[in-house]
């Protein structure tokens, strides 16, 4: 799970989210049996801020911002 952080952390910091790491990561933990093009399809209708904050919580990180709640990066 080490490393699945590591890509995790990356990913929040460069703040560009590619759906196949989400998929890799949703099918790894939920056993579900889903297309790559369906989960793409379900995923964008869904919050991004809310899947964010759940594997932030998830990963114990600590989500930066400025003073006025922009954005920083992730940390451990």
């Amino acid at each position: 799970m080490n490393n699945l952080k590591q890509e995790y952390i990356k990913i929040r910091n460069s703040q560009k989210y590619p759906v196949e790491w989400f998929y890799s990561y949703f099918v790894e933990n939920s056993g579900a049996n889903i297309d790559l093009q369906s989960f793409h399809s379900l995923f964008s209708l869904g919050d991004l801020n809310s899947v964010l904050s759940f594997l932030d919580s998830k990963f114990e990180l600590t989500k930066l911002e400025d003073s006025n709640g922009k954005f920083i990066k992730i940390v451990e």
